[in-house]
């Protein structure tokens, strides 16, 4: 089985660059606004590999409707379309920014760790968010000094995307890396056949996507019927008019 052990994260909503460990049951705790959902929505955008027809920006909060949240405000660290930045943080949205997410899992048998990710860009100047690529690394267990280079004190830049797609394809053994113009289904098939438990027992698309959002909206399950329902089968219509006629 692999576990997800470490979160990259680099100019994503108010973090700048940080490495979150995850080890066992991991909860996320803390005030009102300081950015616990930013973190389940930056797990969201690299699983749904960014597409916009599967995210649903911190559900749990919203009864699973859809937030005024987005891929720009987050990369652009834009707190209520960046009006509210300076008054409620003293912060300001980043003029223009290029943000990398990173999941690494670690083999509970072998030990060995696969990075699964994103890199992201975005500006102020313009109104739509931009996915400079999509990336699964096997054996390869992403750090965040893989994505910034330490500047004076502890500032720090963003590497340009294309220095770091270089790289990985020199320490990494047969790289998944595509531009962002490609499928993100093609994306998801291949992590998920990555983290799978075995060639006999891949994870499919559907059933994941299922039950990925169904997880994240935190709901009370009422009972077995709904959780199997919910979690567990398959969607499979079948079509009652034949049946009736016979």
């Amino acid at each position: 089985m692999k576990k997800l052990n470490r979160i990259v994260l680099v100019n994503w909503y108010l973090l700048g660059a940080e490495e979150i460990s995850i080890r066992g049951n991991t909860a996320i705790i803390g005030p009102t606004e300081p950015g616990k959902s930013s973190l389940l929505d930056a797990i969201q955008t690299v699983l749904t590999g960014a597409s916009k027809r599967h995210l649903n920006y911190n559900a749990s909060a919203n009864d699973g409707k859809a937030s005024g949240r987005s891929i720009r405000s987050y990369i652009l660290g834009m707190i209520d379309s960046g009006q509210a930045n300076a008054k409620v943080f003293g912060t300001q949205p980043r003029q223009d920014a290029t943000s990398y997410l990173a999941l690494v899992f670690e083999d509970s048998i072998t030990g060995k760790e696969s990075t699964v990710g994103l890199a992201l860009s975005a500006s102020l100047a313009a109104p739509e968010e931009d996915v400079l690529g999509r990336f699964v690394l096997s054996n390869f267990g992403a750090r965040k000094t893989d994505f910034i280079d330490a500047m004076e004190g502890k500032s720090y830049k963003a590497k340009p995307w294309i220095e770091v797609r270089e790289t990985m394809k020199k320490v990494c053994l047969d790289p998944y890396i595509k531009s962002g113009s490609a499928s993100a289904t093609q994306y998801i098939n291949r992590y998920l056949e990555e983290l799978s438990p075995s060639p006999d027992h891949l994870i499919t698309l559907d059933s994941f996507l299922k039950n990925f959002k169904n997880a994240l909206k935190f709901v009370p399950i009422a009972s077995p019927t709904r959780f199997v329902q919910d979690f567990v089968l398959a969607e499979a219509p079948c079509r009652l008019g034949p049946t009736r006629s016979l």
